[in-house]
């Protein structure tokens, strides 16, 4: 009975097989493998397959349903190339909701994998999810948050009014500016306004901290903190709290966070606001959240800038403070959108790579506007772009491998799980170059979409055309051929066959390689990737392996997958062969040198340590230099702990698109780490290495590469020398002199 209805299913949708008990069909064609069915056989997307041929459009693939209401598809668009992925889902729909999710703490980072199962239980479950709000990389505050983003109507992070995907308490989605309304109110009725909540605190800023933001505050010791006990978290919105003052400090900073107490911390001209504020003071304290939307908040993920509003394109990059270079140039990108009707639309574009190019943020809000959206935001995007659904990253990260990061917009079901009602056999269609291998994957899933465990049943394995070979574990090679050769893979199950297209390419009709020009500076590494395509402009699937990469002398050094290590110029070139058809790159040695700084003006030296025991300062100098009158010296005392400890000096210079940063330094042969931090265009940070040991003693240029990743304009933060080995306890000073950027004479293509 069970065998009939489902086959009376797979009639009315022409989409799929069933099976009832194991019954291998008799095959009588020479090229026939067996193995084993785990499941009954599916309703849509199988019996799709069968109804599928060759001719299936290459621009996009058809959309999957991957939960009730929500769907997937991947749409490659020739023009670029650029690679697509759109979730669409229905936040109304019954058991479907949106839901922001964190690492725990909000100063940390896990992949967007790792965090969908984190936040996955046996009754509400991930099913799918992208990358969130930008936050800090690297340093004390690894993984901290920039934006506005709430979870389970709880505020985790605040800042400046930066836009967000808002979710309410009736279900509706909501693209929104929404900036932190708090404030303190002392004994004598003096209020203080609160600027940010669990962000790291920047100049003349007030933030409030709570045990959320981890064991510390993890501030510098340049300002002024008190203690509030009497604020159980979650900290509810709007709510005005009674506390009392536990702890108040000046130049320690890093102050300890416990359960019920939360801490304000004030830099430069807002530490007097606490200066007043004694031990045992009774204080009021409230957070909340402004503009009102009529509607409580439950989720939201920051982001930014707005793409479009009122279904008309609007970026709006300046009202958010981001730069040009952010917006015009194509990077990966993640964004949410909000159709009519109230349907959210999730996005995932890659980049970086020979297949997919990425999009300036005008680019991606015409998209959005061609997925049907009223409203949208970006997100963090770059090498952070990633979506995951049901167990799988579905795109191309830019780096190669998923990225951790500090948030995560997820896609919940508290569908229940039933029977398997139908079965999804991956992938749907295989255009390839010979050599490539794919193992076809079966899954049973229920009513619900959700995959489901099944017995063993016959399974019988076929191919037509001479195509390649099945094995018997349904493991697709790609045969060598000496023209574009077309058949298919077969599955039998139950009497019924299902049916995936294939397409084995002798040669691709293109190959393209990006970057296809890049301005390097000597030593410099660079990623190159290719990729090749049919004649229509789809992508081909190929193995990376059988790439061939090579480069002549003047454009350095080549690794076997894609890695050129820049020589010396002044240009060079960079191949790769496929399947007999090459790409090449052009590698141009084009770069100036511009002053950083010197230290001639009379201006702040600035330095901090890490931890805050660690005794640091510096001043400027005439004795020694390198250039001009003036030098700074770099002041440490190692000896106070036997912790990783750090002695950093500030330099906050903006160096644009930098490929090199170079400094002279005045080395005290101590053999500790030198090292810098740079921040770039959506706020990531990077740690630099400029000598693994300080084994000299007087003056010595070093360089460090600022990442690939780090999206220009680049601010130069620090420099700092650290040391992680307990037993390296001493007192030492290095002088700095001299500080230059090398960047590309002319923009990098």
């Amino acid at each position: 009975m069970l065998r009939r209805t489902l086959q009376q299913a797979a009639k009315r949708t022409q989409a799929g097989i069933q099976c009832g008990k194991a019954h291998m069909p008799e095959c009588k064609r020479n090229h026939t493998t067996a193995s084993t069915c785990h499941g009954l056989w599916l309703t849509a997307a199988l019996t799709m397959l069968a109804a599928l041929g060759p001719g299936l459009p290459a621009a996009e693939t058809p959309a999957r349903m991957i939960a009730p209401g929500t769907s997937y598809r991947a749409i490659h668009r020739q023009q670029g190339p650029v690679g697509i992925h759109v979730i669409e889902l229905d936040p109304s729909e019954e058991y479907i909701s949106l839901a922001c999710a964190i690492a725990g703490t909000v100063p940390g980072r896990l992949k967007v994998s790792e965090l969908a199962v984190l936040a996955s239980s046996a009754s509400r479950y991930a099913v799918a999810a992208v990358n969130g709000d930008y936050f800090v990389m690297g340093g004390r505050t690894d993984g901290a948050l920039f934006g506005l983003n709430v979870r389970d109507g709880h505020l985790v992070s605040a800042g400046g009014g930066r836009s967000a995907l808002v979710l309410l308490d009736d279900g509706r989605a909501r693209v929104a500016s929404l900036r932190l309304d708090a404030w303190m109110q002392t004994s004598t009725g003096a209020r203080v306004p609160i600027s940010a909540m669990n962000q790291p605190r920047g100049r003349n800023d007030v933030v409030l901290y709570t045990p959320l933001f981890g064991t510390s505050t993890k501030t510098s010791a340049s300002g002024r903190e008190i203690v509030l006990r009497g604020v159980e978290e979650p900290l509810e919105l709007g709510k005005v709290y009674e506390t009392t003052v536990t702890a108040s400090t000046y130049a320690t900073g890093d102050l300890a966070l416990w359960p019920e107490h939360v801490a304000l911390s004030a830099s430069g001209s807002t530490a007097g606001r606490l200066e007043q504020i004694r031990v045992g003071d009774k204080v009021k304290l409230c957070v909340n959240l402004a503009p009102d939307l009529e509607g409580k908040v439950v989720e939201a993920v920051g982001g930014g800038p707005v793409l479009v509003r009122d279904g008309r394109i609007s970026i709006e990059r300046e009202q958010e403070n981001f730069t040009a270079s952010h917006s015009d140039r194509r990077h990966p990108r993640t964004a949410a959108g909000i159709r009519p009707d109230g349907k959210v639309v999730l996005v995932a574009v890659d980049g970086r790579q020979a297949r997919s190019v990425g999009m300036t943020l005008w680019e991606l809000a015409q998209l959005m506007l061609d997925l049907g959206c009223r409203d949208a935001v970006n997100l963090d995007g770059g090498g952070s772009t990633t979506m995951w659904v049901r167990g799988e990253v579905v795109n191309s990260p830019s780096g190669g491998r998923q990225r951790p990061v500090g948030n995560a917009l997820l896609v919940m079901s508290a569908a229940p799980h039933g029977p398997p009602t139908r079965m999804r056999i991956t992938p749907e269609s295989v255009s390839a170059l010979p050599g490539y291998r794919v193992t076809v994957h079966t899954e049973a899933q229920d009513d619900y979409y959700n995959p489901v465990d099944m017995p063993a049943m016959g399974m019988g394995w076929a191919y037509e055309g001479p195509i390649g070979t099945v094995s018997p574990r349904g493991e697709f090679t790609a045969a060598e051929v000496a023209e574009t050769a077309t058949g298919a893979i077969k599955i039998f199950c139950g009497g019924v066959t299902a049916r995936i297209p294939v397409t084995v390419h002798a040669r691709p009709a293109a190959l393209r390689i990006a970057p296809e020009a890049a301005t390097a500076a000597p030593g410099q590494q660079i990623r190159f990737t290719v990729a090749p395509f049919d004649e229509s402009g789809a992508p081909i699937s190929f193995d990376p392996s059988q790439v061939r990469w090579q480069a002549d002398t003047a454009a350095g050094m080549m690794s076997g997958d894609g890695v050129l290590t820049a020589g010396t110029g002044p240009a060079g070139t960079v191949n790769a062969t496929l399947a007999g058809v090459t790409a090449s790159a052009r590698v141009v040695f084009a770069t100036e040198t511009v002053p950083v700084e010197g230290f001639e003006d009379d201006g702040a030296c600035t330095a901090f340590s890490w931890p805050r025991e660690v005794p640091v300062s510096c001043e400027r100098v005439t004795e020694p230099v390198r250039e001009g009158t003036y030098a700074a010296r770099l002041t440490y005392d190692f000896t106070t702990t036997d912790e990783s400890r750090a002695a950093y000096f500030e330099i906050k210079r903006d160096v644009g698109d930098a490929l090199l940063l170079h400094a002279w330094v005045y080395g005290d042969g101590l053999g500790h780490w030198l090292r810098g931090k740079v921040t770039d265009a959506n706020d990531h940070s990077f740690n630099l290495d400029f000598a693994p040991r300080i084994d000299w003693i007087g003056w010595r240029e070093v360089t460090a590469p600022v990442p690939a990743d780090a999206e220009p304009p680049i601010q130069w933060d620090a420099i700092y020398v650290s040391e992680f080995h307990p037993e390296r306890q001493d007192t030492g000073a290095v002088v700095f002199d001299a500080l230059r950027a090398e960047r590309a004479a002319a923009p990098t293509q």
